[in-house]
């Protein structure tokens, strides 16, 4: 009970810290961020503090099962019971992989550039999360007696002292993972996932990872990719200005902003990994705001619907 308690302590001091730090301009928190070696996935200061930021965000356990139910359980064709799977760009939470073994991954493999996990975060988050809500979702396609059984295995994962408890789980993390540099790729995955990752490789190598992560699908196997178009300075507000010619924006700047890749160019990408099939949903058209004027001369000749498209989701199917 008392822990319990520490814990709400610290996540509504550390929510209430980061809503001040969000009213800082967008160009002193990204200064900041880079003092503090936090301004991309490099295993900086403060990503301690986002990982929790996450756990109570975008990565809460009921949100991620309703995911794994309305969205990754449709591409694999409605079940991942004993499939292996990547997620790629696990993150400071790792938390997809945890609800990946709860609706029955045999085997995943969590990779990242860098090694990032923040397993203290992670630890907090599997042992305080609200499980009841999730388990209820995914019961609803495998039934109780499975989601149960998985919760028991978590619960006693829990209770080891490793920092790889995960294992237990059948997760395994890897990094640093650069799939570019592994030779003799072999087709080893039902099924490769990344969110909101892809952004931040660079543009030039963007086609060359697609193309290596394709050769690690087995024949009939899928992937998954949700990909976050907008400059990640400051989204909100100014989401495209990275785009513009009087912009700051610096080679290297990917991680941390975005590679400023558009949708048109990821599907030609797509297009050209060998052996697969692709359904691709670019969406939305961020009418709420206009475009930096003047564009840099590489984006001045293109559709304004492709340069102002938010997110890309594509699903990858590979021919048996």
């Amino acid at each position: 009970m008392l822990r319990s308690l520490i814990f709400r302590m610290k996540r509504n001091s550390q929510s209430i810290a980061m809503r001040l730090f969000r009213c800082i301009p967008a160009r002193l928190r990204e200064q900041a961020k880079r003092l503090l070696v936090s301004d991309g996935h490099r295993g900086g200061v403060l990503d301690e503090w986002r990982a929790m930021r996450l756990a109570n965000g975008s990565k809460r356990a009921s949100q991620l099962s309703r995911f794994c139910k309305g969205r990754i359980l449709e591409v694999v064709g409605g079940s991942l019971e004993g499939l292996t799977v990547m997620e790629y760009g696990a993150g400071f939470l790792m938390a997809e992989p945890l609800l990946y073994s709860m609706y029955g991954a045999g085997r995943i493999d969590a990779v990242d550039y860098n090694p990032v996990l923040r397993r203290k975060a992670l630890r907090h988050y599997a042992m305080h999360s609200d499980w009841t809500e999730a388990m209820e979702v995914a019961a609803s396609v495998m039934g109780s007696q499975k989601v149960l059984d998985w919760k028991a295995r978590l619960d006693r994962a829990l209770m080891g002292s490793s920092e790889d408890w995960f294992e237990a789980l059948g997760i395994h993390y890897i990094a640093p993972y650069d799939v570019t540099a592994r030779k003799n790729l072999e087709p080893s995955y039902d099924l490769i996932v990344s969110q909101s990752t892809m952004e931040h490789v660079p543009s030039a190598q963007a086609a060359s990872i697609m193309r290596s992560l394709g050769r690690l699908v087995k024949s009939g196997g899928k992937m998954y990719h949700y990909i976050h178009l907008e400059d990640h300075r400051d989204f909100n507000r100014d989401p495209f200005a990275f785009l513009g010619a009087t912009d700051d924006y610096e080679d290297g700047q990917a991680d941390a902003r975005g590679n400023r890749l558009r949708a048109s160019e990821w599907m030609r990408i797509l297009e050209n990994v060998e052996g697969f099939g692709w359904e691709m949903y670019p969406h939305p058209i961020r009418s709420d705001v206009v475009l930096p004027y003047p564009l840099l001369e590489r984006y001045r000749t293109c559709d304004p619907a492709d340069l102002m498209t938010s997110h890309l989701t594509v699903k990858g199917f590979r021919r048996s």
